[in-house]
């Protein structure tokens, strides 16, 4: 008989969460990951957002009011004496018993929850489990917003106006700006930028790798096999991952050859104006020659549409707003079949 393999428990110091806004390079910063022994994964679990939502208030939509249902769960607890303490302490319980469906094996340190919309429940996370690791990824938001606009919606802008793309523009830097700044979160949080990464791959990856205390990574290391579990997951970057098993520094500029139009490009130089110089500053961006960068970048005429057009969409606009925008979009498709 074959002698079973010994397995152990995950415990909260065994999570290891990776936290980013998406687009940022986190599933090539989870396969050089996943290159050591130590570390074992899944595409983008996405446990703990329906679990930590079961007390913390939100402004999303669903078959039911998620809001109401908050209030009168509040209203039940409260009701019997119970505490959000107690609630807590219920869901990391039935996370932790969810995350361990797939226990460690021998060697076998962390497991890996990559899900970068985490950053939604970052603080709440670090409450539940202040004895587990966090890796905070950042990519220049330049970046991030031409790749989300080039990859998930093929460079139409509108689509970016959705509500949880707005988050992922919007809120996902604010918070891990905030969290990384932070002085209680320095301890167990490590934060580290695609850009390193890219350009000093090594470095990055030993930095990282001492303060998750696992073996070194060399030259052979920083190769990556996507196994079929990741291959056949809609949760990575198949752009990417599925064209390279090494880091490749040809998306660093890609923003480039994706902002090649008036209307996109006013839309990403308004989005760097919200997002403002502190977040790019806490991120380590240097606002000033982004924003230059991007404004002498090159592109083709069309007339843009603001901002605030795409955000007053639908019921909410004006019908001055509705006339302008169905004028310039006729316009911009006229200027595009001359140019062809």
């Amino acid at each position: 008989m074959m002698k079973r393999e010994k397995m152990s428990s995950i415990n909260p110091e065994n999570l290891l969460f990776l936290v980013s806004q998406p687009r940022s390079g986190s599933s090539l910063l989870q396969q050089l990951l996943l290159v050591k022994k130590e570390v074992i994964s899944m595409p983008e679990p996405w446990l703990m957002l329906p679990l930590v939502y079961i007390y913390k208030e939100t402004d999303i939509t669903a078959g039911y009011n998620p809001k109401y249902a908050n209030i009168n769960f509040k209203n039940y607890i409260n009701a019997f004496n119970g505490s959000w303490d107690m609630v807590k302490s219920h869901v990391k319980d039935t996370a932790l018993c969810l995350y361990n469906l797939n226990q460690l094996k021998q060697n076998q340190k962390y497991f890996l929850d990559k899900t970068p919309r985490y950053y939604h429940i970052l603080p709440d996370l670090y409450d539940l489990f202040p004895g587990a690791k966090f890796i905070l990824l950042a990519r220049n938001p330049v970046s991030v917003f031409a790749s989300m606009l080039d990859y998930n919606f093929e460079g139409n802008p509108g689509r970016l106006f959705d509500n949880d793309r707005l988050d992922d523009l919007l809120k996902a830097p604010a918070i891990i700006a905030g969290m990384k700044d932070s002085p209680a979160c320095t301890d167990n949080m490590h934060f580290i930028r695609y850009e390193d990464l890219v350009n000093n791959p090594a470095a990055e990856m030993n930095r990282l790798s001492s303060y998750l205390a696992i073996s070194k990574y060399s030259k052979e290391d920083l190769e990556y096999r996507l196994n079929q579990t990741f291959r056949m997951s809609n949760a990575i970057d198949k752009k990417s991952l599925s064209r390279h098993s090494v880091i490749v520094d040809e998306y660093l500029d890609s923003w480039k050859s994706v902002i090649d139009d008036r209307q996109k490009k006013s839309l990403l130089i308004e989005y760097i104006s919200i997002l403002g110089s502190d977040i790019f500053g806490k991120l380590g961006y240097d606002y000033q020659s982004t924003l230059m960068a991007v404004k002498k970048h090159k592109v083709k005429y069309r007339i843009p549409l603001k901002w605030e057009y795409y955000e007053k969409k639908g019921p909410n606009m004006r019908l001055y707003d509705h006339i302008y925008c169905g004028l310039v979009n006729r316009l911009n498709n006229y200027i595009s079949n001359l140019a062809i």
